[in-house]
């Protein structure tokens, strides 16, 4: 049975993750900004925590073998790592205009 619940919570950790991104960008700059920043910034630290106990909790109904989970998590997750890794190597590699035969920048 779905629950609802989790995907509140989940839509709350998203929102948080924005926040938090959000409040980054003057973290660092010492204006009067500053405390609201930090305030937020404080607040919204439990997002990826969040994240990985909303996933626990889903996966505890799961009742198949490991080598299976791991099939279907691999098959889904490994081909968007691909694209973005590459996807980011050429933004990289085009904006700072080095090549992709001198690898000691990165």
């Amino acid at each position: 049975m779905y629950d609802y619940n989790l995907t509140k919570l989940r839509a709350i950790a998203c929102i948080m993750v924005v926040l938090l991104h959000c409040a980054a960008l003057d973290f660092y700059a010492f204006s009067s900004k500053w405390s609201a920043v930090v305030f937020y910034d404080s607040i919204t630290r439990v997002a990826v925590p969040l994240f990985f106990m909303l996933s626990g909790a889903t996966l505890l109904a799961k009742q198949e073998p490991l080598i299976t989970f791991l099939k279907k998590r691999f098959i889904r997750i490994i081909p968007a790592l691909v694209f973005w890794t590459i996807f980011y190597l050429i933004y990289f590699f085009s904006i700072s205009h080095h090549s992709f035969l001198n690898l000691t920048v990165i």
